[in-house]
């Protein structure tokens, strides 16, 4: 058992967000490990129960279960120039991940389960403060499959959101539930090159599924080249259809992305030292 602040295990990837050469892509699929909700995502402050249990030919299990709460800094998700200010509260964050390594060498099966409510406030000047509220059930079932020196991994994902304000002019109410999920493949060509592609998919709401708002399609490939063991480069490019990942995660009169470009791409190069 332990407590402090600890990183939340979510999925196969999302304590590694900041460990740069524990993986070759530059971004982990957005529509799994979206950087929008990354402050929520990524770590908790609360206590955790885990362990690894060796079940002999069936393989063994590694399990998690922690609660707590997450401390967000408002500055850095209050939108530029914004004409009001925000306050965050996380009365609860809860999860579990269970991730069982099969007997066939290199392949693991998992699941991870959270429950986060978030509590925004908003300040605007002239009005009277809103409270948004936030309840939120994340699931995420996974496989990977490494040989030699090729890794498989699949993750299936669904969100369930409801958010409640009391002024549903500046936030409407919501309830729904998005899916998400992507495939990738990496493969270790030589000692100083990896390359590595996956395609991932998100619908916001599985209700609503028209529209280039309403769906967001990556494709992506990428170069990691590991200069020394101390030093890597990574290039990656990204070919884009919707953009529904680019959603303001909070709600507060997002602007109208309907009208944007549905085809579009992104080009990332980065460059990492450690120790």
């Amino acid at each position: 058992m332990r407590g402090g602040r600890l990183k939340i295990p979510y999925g196969l990837h999302n304590e590694v967000q900041d460990v740069d050469s524990a993986r070759v892509p530059v971004l982990l699929p957005p529509s799994v490990y979206p950087l929008q909700t990354r402050e929520i995502l990524f770590a908790q402050t609360g206590a955790e129960l885990y362990g690894f249990a060796r079940l002999g030919s069936f393989g063994a299990l590694d399990y998690r279960l922690f609660g707590g709460t997450i401390f967000l800094d408002a500055d850095s998700l209050t939108p530029p120039a914004a004409p009001f200010e925000l306050d965050f509260h996380v009365p609860y964050v809860v999860s579990g991940r269970l991730l069982w390594e099969t007997p066939l060498v290199g392949l693991r099966v998992g699941g991870s389960l959270q429950a986060v409510r978030l509590d925004t406030t908003v300040f605007i000047p002239g009005m009277d403060d809103v409270v948004i509220e936030n309840e939120s059930l994340l699931w995420v079932g996974s496989v990977e499959y490494g040989f030699r020196d090729v890794v498989v991994t699949l993750e299936y994902s669904r969100w369930k959101a409801k958010q409640r304000s009391d002024n549903d002019m500046i936030s409407p109410p919501l309830d729904e539930q998005s899916e998400r999920g992507y495939v990738m493949a990496t493969y270790r060509l030589m000692p100083w090159l990896q390359p590595g592609a996956y395609y991932a998919l998100l619908f916001p709401n599985i209700d609503n599924r028209e529209g280039r708002e309403n769906q967001q399609h990556d494709a992506a490939l990428t170069l990691r080249f590991d200069i020394n063991p101390h030093w890597l480069v990574k290039l990656e490019g990204h070919y884009m259809v919707g953009t529904a990942g680019l959603v303001n995660p909070l709600r507060i009169n997002p602007v109208d992305i309907s009208m944007a470009d549905k085809h579009w791409a992104a080009l990332f190069v980065k460059t990492t030292a450690y120790f």
